[in-house]
């Protein structure tokens, strides 16, 4: 927080690791200094795919992983309700320099540029209109349109958008993660 930065740690429970939640908060919060933790559930792409069998996490613990967030909020009624960041307040920078809007959306078709090369600045790729910012910057909130009716919309705000991609290969389907979370149905992949 020194440079005016917050840092938010993003871990992702498995089967394999929801028992070290509880020293993985505290070692979060009290050695690292972290502002929040926002925990993610294993989806199946990369080796969450490769290993599914072994790291998936059944439904019936989701509502412990979500008990230890410690970034609880409702969302506010405003012009961009998602509960998912991506490419708005959060982005991703991989090992070559290449910038998503977060670590699940890092396919080239999602990136907002390179900052190895020259003139690029976090800056100027978030500010730019480069395909992969475009479709975050100008996302369209309004076409979830099984979210519209949702008991749960406010506190849900949609869920993630890299999840819906992977689950339904639609960037505006439905994130059955989150309404497994919020809703109690049972996930189908």
């Amino acid at each position: 927080m020194a440079a005016g930065v917050e840092v938010v740690v993003n871990p992702v429970v498995t089967r394999k690791n929801l028992h070290l939640m509880d020293s993985f908060q505290d070692y979060a919060l009290n050695e690292l200094h972290a502002a929040s933790i926002s925990y993610g559930i294993i989806v199946p792409i990369g080796m969450g795919e490769k290993n599914w069998e072994n790291l998936e996490l059944p439904v019936k613990d989701y509502p412990k992983v979500f008990e230890n967030a410690t970034d609880k909020r409702v969302l506010p009624e405003c012009s961009q309700p998602l509960s998912c960041k991506a490419g708005f307040n959060q982005l991703f920078v991989g090992v070559q320099g290449e910038v998503y809007p977060c670590h699940l959306f890092s396919d080239p078709k999602f990136s907002f540029g390179n900052l190895q090369h020259e003139g690029n600045t976090l800056e100027t790729l978030y500010k730019s209109d480069k395909p992969g910012r475009k479709m975050f910057k100008e996302f369209p909130n309004q076409e979830l349109t099984e979210c519209q009716s949702c008991s749960q919309k406010r506190i849900c705000g949609g869920g993630c958008r890299a999840r819906a991609f992977v689950m339904s290969g639609d960037l505006i389907g439905k994130d059955s993660v989150a309404c497994s979370r919020f809703l109690g149905v049972p996930l189908n992949l």
